[in-house]
């Protein structure tokens, strides 16, 4: 199996129905593949300090570069954000304008 991901992309939605987005995300992977019934909590969470045991380096990750990048070090990223990302969150805007 593939490892576990997330994905945070900041947004600030405002009143007027104006919305904003920072122009990089984070990504943060699994250090371990995912099984769903797998009892290790790295394969189910993200969460940087589950991965490393509250090191900024173990023998498993190497360091946290190793499993959290910024949306700069994918290439795919911008793509992703313009025909996915972004429409959803008008999207949203709609539904939350008075």
């Amino acid at each position: 199996g593939g490892r576990k991901f997330e994905l945070r992309q900041y947004v600030l939605l405002c009143g007027d129905g104006a919305g904003f987005t920072y122009s990089t995300a984070l990504l943060r992977l699994a250090s371990v593949p995912y099984e769903l019934r797998s009892e290790d909590r790295r394969a189910h969470i993200t969460n940087k300090y589950v991965q490393t045991g509250w090191e900024s380096t173990s023998e498993l990750v190497g360091s946290l570069d190793d499993i959290e990048w910024t949306s700069a070090r994918w290439p795919g990223y911008e793509r992703l954000l313009e025909a996915s990302l972004l429409p959803l969150l008008r999207d949203l805007l709609d539904v939350l304008q008075p």
